[in-house]
């Protein structure tokens, strides 16, 4: 069992950037914590999923499929749009235990979803909406 500690973590993903493009590290990192692959490198994604909170301390070995849950609730496109924000938003990890990577991910893809919403209700009479003033 690996034990790693967050700071552990947090200096590993900043050396890993140097070598490595975030998106690459995003995109292995979505593969095998929520589609459920094998890690090419599982030593480099214990460090990766401790480092954004995906998995705690004592369990960082348990990362596979960790995440599949949301393929469930989900659909792929929300999902992956959803987890690459959170990586753009904490592009060097995060650094707090609290909140979970999965609370974040519930977090922004209901805001993606509200967001949608709202998009939809203005719908085909949105364009129409700069040649009309509102009545005062």
């Amino acid at each position: 069992m690996i034990n790693i500690t967050k700071k552990a973590a947090l200096n590993y993903l900043e050396e890993a950037l140097s070598e490595s493009s975030l998106k690459e590290i995003s995109d292995n990192i979505y593969n095998t914590a929520i589609i459920g692959y094998e890690a090419s490198e599982p030593n480099a994604m214990t460090y990766y999923c401790r480092a954004f909170n995906i998995t705690a301390y004592g369990v960082e070995n348990q990362y596979k499929g960790i995440l599949s849950d949301f393929l469930l609730e989900y659909p792929p496109e929300n999902l992956r749009k959803a987890f690459s924000q959170i990586f753009t938003r904490y592009p060097k990890g995060m650094t707090t235990e609290a909140p979970t990577f999965a609370d974040v991910l519930e977090s922004q893809l209901a805001i993606d979803a509200r967001e949608a919403s709202e998009k939809d209700e203005d719908g085909v009479l949105n364009v129409f909406k700069p040649f009309f003033k509102p009545k005062k």
